[in-house]
């Protein structure tokens, strides 16, 4: 379900210190589906027992809103470029794959560091997974 081991160690280090405290945790990420594709989702889980919340918690995964976790608005096509390049496609892939060309892959990539205020593309996947 998560992109990679490492991200699924680092939403653990995250979320359940807070599940200890608050019982709770809330975010909004990239899921990998069991076919391979990855999905923008926002992620709730409920401990049963907050002295140790990786023993049982509740989980709910539901398509998340049109925005970045920062609350940043998001356009559908953004969202379809940033989950392709968290899958490691090269513009020209993707351009294929959504029937548009290089340029304006291109073009939706820098509108998209703009909005999360970053210089690459790996400084865009760190931020948002």
């Amino acid at each position: 379900m998560y992109p990679s081991q490492g991200e699924f160690r680092r939403i653990g280090q995250r979320g359940y210190p807070k599940m200890r405290r608050d019982g709770s945790y809330q975010d909004e990420r990239l899921m990998r589906c069991h076919d391979g594709r990855l999905v923008w989702c926002c992620v709730c889980g409920q401990a049963v027992d907050t002295r140790n919340p990786a023993a049982a918690a509740v989980w709910t995964f539901e398509p998340a809103s049109q925005s970045l976790p920062q609350g940043v608005p998001l356009s559908p096509r953004e969202r379809e470029v940033v989950t392709r390049l968290a899958s490691g496609m090269t513009s020209k892939e993707m351009a294929r794959e959504l029937g548009l060309s290089p340029r304006t892959v291109e073009m939706h990539r820098a509108r998209l560091l703009r909005k999360m205020g970053v210089r690459s593309t790996a400084q865009l996947l760190t931020e948002l997974l």
